[in-house]
């Protein structure tokens, strides 16, 4: 009596899982008519759908999500300001975000090259002192904290 239980517990517990297994297919019937279903049709051919998606990185998510909320914030600027000033809001926001990036790229470069070359006045190339460098690396920093929000 207890294997009986037993059995009848193992069936109700697995039985339910079997439709999250289930193939799907796509396939065109005599009407031009795109249809799926769990068993391929007889004498038509049939496409099988893959049911699991490939997972998505937690990185591509929130990049999917940033751009979203971007569009979504750009659409709200557009209904509010109207087509023409959301326009220059969203230049100026794409060049704060390209400046960022050049200045975080400047700041890479002030804090680890070795020596750093530059034209002078004169159009010759000459080396940084330490102070000049000083005052760059303060300066792109100065760029980082007013277009990288």
């Amino acid at each position: 009596m207890q294997n009986f239980h037993l059995i009848l517990l193992t069936l109700a517990v697995f039985l339910p899982m079997q439709d999250g297994f289930a193939r799907m297919y796509k396939w065109v019937d005599g009407n031009g008519e795109v249809q799926y279903t769990q068993h391929p049709p007889v004498g038509r051919s049939a496409t099988e759908i893959k049911a699991h998606a490939s997972p998505v990185r937690d990185e591509d998510a929130k990049k999917q999500l940033e751009a979203l909320h971007e569009k979504a914030e750009e659409q709200r600027l557009e209904r509010k300001l109207g087509t023409e000033k959301a326009a220059r809001l969203k230049k100026t926001k794409e060049d704060k975000k390209k400046n960022c990036l050049t200045a975080r790229k400047n700041l890479e470069v002030l804090k680890t090259a070795p020596r750093i070359r530059d034209k002078n006045t004169g159009g010759e190339f000459v080396y940084l002192d330490e102070k000049t460098r000083q005052k760059r690396l303060d300066a792109t920093r100065q760029q980082i904290k007013e277009n990288c929000k």
